[in-house]
This record gives structure tokens, C-alpha cells and sequence, in this order.
């Protein structure tokens, strides 16, 4: 994490250690979703829309499934998964501190008729002193 932190305090054009700094003592919590499949996935959400209040989500999703959509504008696009690969979502906290450099997007989990699956998301969360 401290990795990531580093780069994107880099790209914002501060000192290497600043999102790291901000974080005070960082925490960390885990939210792992079991989808069941859906007769009627036209009728129900997997998880309603929303963005995240932590700093930085790191999203774990099926490869074969694609459940994880993004609000552009007005419209839900799907994010295709990428074998073994992890999401990184930008949370409501990283978007303030950076001004808005960073966006914090609205995004939802869709059901699926066919099969079932899991999802499991670590939140970095501030400290309580920052």
C-alpha cells in the first residue's frame, strides 16, 4: 500500500511520503460479498450504488463474471475483469485530499443469472488522528 501511496502522492506533485503522512495509523477493513445467482437479475442489485468513504478500496472479483459497474455520467458501464488482477477504486477520502485530482466514483455490483460468486474488498482507512 505505502507503494501506491508513494506514486500517487508523486503524480499529485507532493513529496513521496504524503498520502502515507495523512493516514496517520492506517487502518484496514474487509468486506467479502457472496452473490447467489438470479433468476431475475433485472429486478435486484448485487450491492446498490455508492462510493466508498475510505482512501483506497482494493476490489478481489471473479475473473469470469462481470458484476462491477461504474457511473460515467449518466450511464452504467461494466468493468470487464482482468484475470488476477485487483481493482483499485479511488475512495471519498483520497478525493479530498487531493482537490479533486483523484476521483471517487459512484459504482454498483449487478447480479448474475447464470452463476454465483464472491467478492472481497480491503478499505485503507485513515486513523483516527488524521
Amino acid at each position: 500500500m505505502d507503494e501506491l501511496f508513494k506514486h500517487l502522492s508523486l503524480l499529485m506533485g507532493k513529496e513521496e511520503k504524503c498520502l502515507k503522512e495523512l493516514h496517520k495509523e492506517k487502518k484496514q477493513g474487509i468486506r467479502m460479498n457472496y452473490y447467489p445467482n438470479c433468476g431475475r437479475p433485472d429486478l435486484v442489485l448485487g450491492v446498490s450504488p455508492h462510493s466508498d468513504a475510505s482512501s483506497i478500496t482494493l476490489l478481489v472479483q471473479e475473473d469470469e463474471i462481470t458484476a462491477l459497474q461504474i457511473k460515467h455520467r449518466v450511464e452504467w458501464v461494466p468493468v470487464k475483469p482482468i484475470p488476477n488482477a485487483i481493482v483499485v477504486n479511488v475512495g471519498d477520502v483520497l478525493e479530498a485530499w487531493s482537490n479533486g485530482i483523484y476521483k471517487s466514483i459512484d459504482h454498483r455490483a449487478v447480479a448474475n443469472a447464470k452463476k454465483s460468486r464472491i467478492s472481497v474488498a480491503a478499505f485503507v482507512i485513515p486513523g483516527n488522528e488524521a
